[in-house]
């Protein structure tokens, strides 16, 4: 920049000195282009708009597709935008964006790309690193970062059947001798009342018309509520099997 403005000075003093015109003319376009090109790169860029669009949700092993758009609003064109998108190597995108544009006025450009969900996490896409500058290299380029988006990648999810369970089975193979848990409004009939019966479970209406007392037959609960505890403790896990083991018990619960 200093040399440049230097030379801009040197040729001016030359050309008072030798009176020549067309060092004049030349001072004078080179001086208003790059005045020109200082005050517009700036301007262009703050003005350029950038959206980034994707689904904020994959599972293990998903591709997920990202689009890019860059919209330049402004009258004046930007000859020469550099572009780099950040992202984690757990994302392992298809190729990585490091690309040059040129935008002219009121011009919108699409950039597709893919993310490989190669790993369980929660991860930012971005930030995106923008660079401007002009088309003679006249005006310092100029950046701005735009802030990221996260991707949240969810375990790979299995089928209860691959993992060898007896839950599918109608009946259990251990016989109870009696009911855990039973389903108040699933009536499954009477029976005569006994001594030590809740009185609580006594049918009025079926009594009144029987004429004795009768106690209600309740079917056992169709569900039952169950929580799964999940160890994370890592001094519980083989030192050399900290992550893999930890994965799968992750994609298990």
């Amino acid at each position: 920049m200093r040399d440049f403005l230097f030379l801009l000075i040197a040729l001016l003093a030359l050309a008072l000195l030798l009176r020549l015109d067309f060092v004049y003319y030349i001072v004078y376009v080179v001086g208003g282009i790059w005045l020109l090109a200082r005050w517009a790169t700036p301007r262009s860029l703050a003005a350029l708009r950038v959206r980034r669009q994707f689904v904020d949700h994959a599972f293990l092993g998903e591709r997920v597709s990202v689009s890019l758009e860059l919209s330049n609003p402004s009258w004046f064109p930007i000859p020469w935008l550099r572009l780099t998108e950040t992202m984690p190597l757990e994302l392992a995108a298809s190729e990585q964006l490091n690309r040059v544009y040129t935008l002219r006025p009121r011009e919108n450009v699409v950039i597709d790309y893919e993310l490989h969900c190669t790993r369980r996490g929660y991860y930012p896409v971005g930030p995106l690193r923008l660079v401007v500058g002009d088309l003679f290299g006249f005006s310092d380029a100029d950046g701005r970062d735009d802030a990221a988006q996260f991707l949240t990648v969810y375990p790979r999810i299995i089928p209860l059947v691959r993992l060898g369970l007896p839950s599918r089975l109608p009946h259990g193979t251990l016989s109870a001798s009696r009911r855990i848990f039973e389903d108040p409004a699933r009536l499954r009939g009477v029976r005569e009342y006994q001594p030590g019966d809740n009185l609580r479970r006594i049918h009025w209406k079926a009594s009144a018309h029987a004429d004795t007392l009768l106690v209600k037959q309740l079917s056992p609960a169709i569900s039952l509520e169950s929580m799964v505890l999940l160890n994370l403790n890592t001094q519980d896990y083989h030192r050399q099997r900290i992550y893999s083991a930890s994965e799968w018990a992750i994609v298990v619960a």
